[in-house]
């Protein structure tokens, strides 16, 4: 069961039962449902003044966090600067060591290794449509395309052979530690396997000429054999002589070439500079990382902080909706606390009539009753909560702390990119 709240003078006026505690339950209706109306309105009144949204403290906490991150990466990337600098020192210290121990007085080789592959398919082309028009002319191939298949594949053995594994791996220990001050045991082993693999290398692509010549000259690939016989036979053929010559040329070229394909020709020489250019590379690699770290920090923040402005400004409009809102409360409830003494003043005219109708002498003081009521609720007036003038203060400030943010985070953008600047000028003259 609700119960009800009216003042104590109105509570003396109707006293005894009837009429007097309809009238008496009536007041305490009115006034509580303007009771709850003020509650309701003042819950309205407080979600407007106290919007949850983003505050001048996230804000400026985002720009602090972002120019720390800055500032971290920026010192980051001026350690890996300094640690590339001491790698960098470290190659060259390498490579003039090897360069005094193995007796080197010219600057590193560093070959394309493209071009050199594209000048082995050249050289294995060129001498494998040659061979063939050899084997063509001399009548005992199907074809063209039979002849160009053979040619193909002795010139491929004879490039990869020669190139690769005669130059590319072997030769290049010919000299080894030749010239070095005082060549140590590994040096004189390493050259002695070069030379023994050079004259090794260069025995298969003399059986591999001799071969083709003796197929030249005999017409016989199932028969082939290396008897003085076949060897004088092709020694004596033109064609076969020719084709000698054309396949120790090709030997020759793919050999040199190999000896600088893919490296200095001076095994380790290569590797002992390229660990300079690498440390070079990783620096630069390290501030460019470093750099565009630092930029993608201030352009998330700067996103952030757009986010946090544009839902300040939502914000903003709910909060003006949410003032016209509680307006139209205030005057509605206004209204209703105003004319609430006209309704209850009807209501007890009405109780009266019927009294006097079933009673003609009553001691009810309806004058005294309504008076009392309506000191009651006017008194309800100074319950209902003013609105400010002014409620969007918070976002007013917002606006000003996001300026705020931005510039803190500019400023720290500039701080971090000056600070990796220095450390990378002072890689590069420290590289120079």
């Amino acid at each position: 069961m609700t119960k009800h709240f009216v003042s104590g003078n109105l509570a003396r006026l109707l006293h005894g039962g009837g009429v007097s505690d309809t009238l008496l339950r009536r007041a305490a209706e009115i006034q509580d449902g303007l009771r709850k109306n003020i509650v309701d309105y003042a819950n309205a009144l407080d979600d407007v003044k106290n919007p949850s949204h983003a505050s001048s403290a996230e804000a400026d906490a985002l720009a602090t966090n972002a120019a720390s991150q800055m500032n971290a990466e920026a010192m980051r990337g001026a350690q890996n600067l300094a640690s590339s600098c001491d790698e960098l020192d470290n190659a060259r210290k390498y490579l003039i060591a090897f360069v005094l121990k193995h007796g080197i007085d010219r600057k590193p080789e560093q070959p394309d290794a493209l071009f050199s592959a594209v000048i082995f398919a050249l050289l294995g082309v060129f001498e494998g449509m040659l061979t063939a028009l050899f084997f063509l002319g001399g009548g005992f191939v199907a074809g063209f395309g039979e002849a160009l298949g053979l040619g193909l594949s002795i010139s491929g053995i004879n490039v990869v052979v020669a190139g690769l594994i005669g130059g590319g791996f072997f030769g290049r220990f010919w000299y080894y530690g030749l010239h070095a001050p005082e060549p140590d045991v590994t040096m004189k082993r390493k050259r002695l396997a070069g030379r023994v693999g050079s004259v090794v290398t260069a025995c298969l692509l003399l059986l591999l000429l001799l071969a083709s010549g003796i197929l030249r000259a005999s017409g016989e690939p199932e028969h082939l054999g290396f008897t003085f016989e076949t060897i004088g036979a092709a020694a004596t053929n033109f064609h076969s002589l020719l084709l000698w010559v054309l396949g120790l040329s090709f030997s020759i070229l793919a050999w040199k070439k190999g000896l600088s394909a893919f490296s200095d020709p001076y095994p380790g020489f290569s590797e002992a500079s390229k660990a300079i250019t690498r440390s070079d590379e990783d620096m630069r690699d390290a501030y460019h990382e470093a750099n565009d770290a630092i930029k993608d920090i201030a352009d998330e923040a700067q996103d952030d902080l757009a986010d946090l402005a544009e839902e300040a400004q939502d914000l903003r409009a709910e909060l003006e909706s949410g003032l016209k809102i509680v307006r139209r409360k205030r005057e509605e409830m206004l209204s209703a606390i105003a004319g609430a003494p006209t309704e209850f003043a009807a209501f007890c005219e009405a109780q009266s009539s019927t009294l006097r109708i079933v009673t003609p002498k009553n001691d009810l003081d309806l004058t005294g009753i309504k008076q009392a009521f309506e000191a009651d609720v006017t008194a309800l007036r100074n319950e209902v909560p003013t609105i400010p003038e002014s409620l969007n203060l918070d976002l007013d400030s917002f606006e000003e702390a996001r300026a705020k943010a931005e510039l803190k985070i500019s400023q720290a953008l500039f701080g971090a990119t000056q600070t990796l600047n220095d450390a990378y000028s002072k890689a590069l003259s420290h590289n120079a």
